[in-house]
């Protein structure tokens, strides 16, 4: 250890009292230490998580009494007890840290707990490289009072913590400043150029301090304490992530989100709020390229932004969204219970995605706009929207029409095979064979007689056009038949085929006049 020791030379006459005075005075001379460990060829080896470190009071004052520059990093041992306070000191040219173990076989932290640390006060301490506070779940104070400038980031990782009041009054400049956990209250009153800034109840999703690079508008859990965020002098960040109960929030003056970094691709503002809604407002931002906001929101007002490549809105409480006076967005988002979209300055959307809940909100209510603003490119592929009403269901129709078809049709078949049914269970009809029986007049009985139908015009119309076939197979009139049967019996010996062949012959006529009757009445 090196330590230079500078002190003022005094050569006067005052008195003995002025004399003791200067000699007090020498005791806070400005005195530079140097702690860097450095090996056989003159280089450093120590790094930001050097081992050695410091576990309570009396160690701090053993080593850096009386040092108001120090060269070096300062470790607060994971097994301090109590408080630790660093006065005097007012440079430190490297950083101030819990402790953290770097295992270089899987090139990981580990964030061991100093469970015991209830606060860290440095009074005088104005710039330093870098601050690391983790795992220090007792801690209810950071104060530095004195500080305007830290180099690299604040990164306070005070999850597990139960309530702590963090302390920077005088803080104006960081290129990084990430605070997560249970602060009960936060004050960066004149905290102007904050780099990468991340506030929020919730551990980094990475593990490590930043701002998520995902662009997921999920609405995070509501058991938290609330939240008060004021940074009242901030004007500038690389990208901005707010996210927890958040009960207020203040910065006025913020104008610009821009790229101070080679490695900051991501001009962001990020807000996710849960609990009573909040109320956004930024009244003079006009530099961004990415809004991303979800959670409860009371209202939002952005009236000094004009562009944006990326707006998204997730809204779990009745919102009205009023864009104006923004005039192009490239990427258009909105989801959750949106009751209305005012966008009447707009004059370019590329890709428009709405998912809206409320019952109140129609896609149809801003069409219009859609078509005025996008013109031919007003598209499926670059406009969706669905709101909160789905399409009318048109089972109602469908069924009306399938009654009022089906019925019919299925009358038709349930006929068609009953009748197919019943025309294939009929039993087959046995063929009856023709047999010819002889009158009864042949047989030894009366002939018959026969009585002309019609008042005597059917009789004569049945004697003019009958005929009659003879035993032989001769055509003969029914008049010859009938002189036949009136012969005497002087052909007695053929009586018997006379009284046949006559038989024949009446026979005929009957069925010749009964048909000639069934024609007739048909007719």
């Amino acid at each position: 250890m090196v330590i230079i020791m500078v002190r003022e030379k005094f050569a006067t006459t005052l008195s003995a009292s002025l004399l003791v005075l200067a000699l007090a005075a020498q005791d806070t001379s400005a005195r530079f230490c140097d702690f860097t460990v450095y090996d056989a060829r003159g280089y450093a080896v120590s790094d930001d998580h050097d081992p050695s470190s410091v576990s309570n009071q009396a160690e701090i004052d053993a080593k850096y009494g009386g040092c108001t520059e120090i060269k070096d990093n300062i470790n607060i041992a994971a097994n301090y007890t109590g408080r630790f306070y660093l006065p005097n000191v007012t440079t430190i040219d490297g950083g101030l840290f819990s402790t953290i173990i770097y295992h270089p076989n899987d090139s990981h932290y580990e964030f061991r707990p100093a469970l015991s640390l209830t606060s860290i006060e440095v009074p005088d301490l104005n710039n330093t490289r870098k601050i690391e506070i983790r795992a220090v779940p007792r801690l209810k104070t950071i104060s530095f009072p004195s500080m305007t400038v830290v180099d690299t980031s604040i990164t306070l990782a005070l999850d597990g913590t139960e309530d702590c009041h963090l302390d920077f009054p005088s803080l104006t400049t960081t290129q990084r400043l990430s605070i997560v956990g249970n602060m009960t209250s936060m004050n960066f009153p004149v905290l102007a150029n904050a780099g990468r800034l991340r506030v929020s109840r919730n551990p980094p999703w990475d593990g490590y301090d930043g701002v998520p690079e995902s662009t997921d508008l999920g609405i995070d859990r509501v058991d938290q304490i609330p939240l008060d965020i004021s940074f009242p002098a901030l004007r500038n960040a690389s990208n901005v992530y707010l996210e927890g109960n958040i009960s207020s929030l203040s910065m006025p003056r913020l104008s610009a989100i821009w790229k101070s970094d080679p490695w900051d691709y991501d001009r962001v503002l990020k807000i996710r709020t849960y609990g009573n809604p909040l109320n956004i407002s930024l009244p003079s931002l006009s530099d961004v390229k990415y809004v991303e906001i979800a959670g409860t929101i009371g209202s939002l007002s952005f009236p000094s932004i004009l562009s944006l490549d990326n707006f998204g809105l997730n809204t779990s409480t009745p919102l009205n969204v009023t864009l104006e006076p923004i005039k192009t967005v490239e990427f258009f988002s909105l989801y959750g219970n949106v009751t209305t979209v005012s966008m009447t300055s707009i004059t370019k959307l590329e890709y428009v995605n709405i998912i809206g809940t409320a019952s109140e909100f129609y896609c149809s209510s801003f069409t219009a706009d859609l078509q005025r603003i996008m013109g031919s490119d007003y598209n499926e592929y670059a406009v969706h929207c669905q709101d909160g009403h789905p399409p009318k269901s048109k089972l109602p129709l469908i069924l009306g029409l399938s009654i009022g078809l089906g019925v019919p049709v299925a009358l038709a078949l349930a006929y068609g095979l009953y009748r197919f049914c019943a025309i294939w269970d009929r039993p087959a009809t046995p063929a009856v064979k023709r047999e010819d029986t002889l009158p009864a007049y042949e047989l030894g009985g009366r002939p018959p007689t026969y009585v002309a139908w019609g008042e005597g015009r059917g009789s004569d119309r049945g004697i003019e056009v009958a005929r009659s076939v003879n035993a032989d197979g001769v055509s003969e009139s029914v008049e010859d038949a009938t002189s036949a049967r009136l012969r005497d019996g002087s052909n007695a010996p053929q009586e018997g085929d006379s009284a046949r062949q006559d038989g024949t012959l009446e026979g005929s006529v009957a069925d010749v006049d009964t048909g000639v009757w069934g024609f007739e009445g048909l007719a």
